[in-house]
């Protein structure tokens, strides 16, 4: 049961929130989740009801039901939602891995655009040197 929740609280996570607690009551006779999310983007504590326990709901209407009533509430999310989509149609460890590959190409672009400024700035250089020194040389001749 732990797993399943778990599960449920790595979803909230990967929509850039973090699960803060959930509290079961009861509601028209029958019992309701009710979760509570911190959006950091934003500052504030959002508090869903799902309608429904959690364990009863497939993570595809958990997904559907925190972003609708994210959307109740005026929290926008845009960049976790096809991320947390990816989660739910793979395991955690292969959406971990596909998170840590993109962070690795967007390190590595950023790298080779850092590098290749260096390379620009030192050729630049030399080349600045080059002027600077036939510039002396056409001076002394003159």
């Amino acid at each position: 049961m732990t797993r399943v929740l778990s599960r449920y609280r790595f979803l909230v996570e990967a929509l850039g929130l973090r699960q803060l607690d959930v509290y079961r009551v009861r509601e028209g006779g029958r019992e309701v989740d009710i979760l509570r999310a911190y959006d950091p983007s934003t500052n504030k504590i959002v508090i869903v009801n799902l309608g429904a326990l959690r364990e009863s709901l497939d993570q595809r209407e958990f997904l559907d039901r925190l972003l609708k009533g994210l959307a109740e509430a005026g929290v926008r999310i845009l960049s976790g939602v096809g991320y947390a989509y990816l989660v739910l149609y793979t395991s955690q460890e292969v959406a971990l891995l596909v998170l840590r590959v993109t962070a690795a190409v967007a390190a590595l672009a950023v790298g080779s655009l850092i590098a290749g400024v260096g390379i620009a700035l030192v050729l630049g250089w030399r080349e600045f040197e080059e002027a600077k020194s036939r510039l002396k040389g056409q001076e002394e001749s003159s």
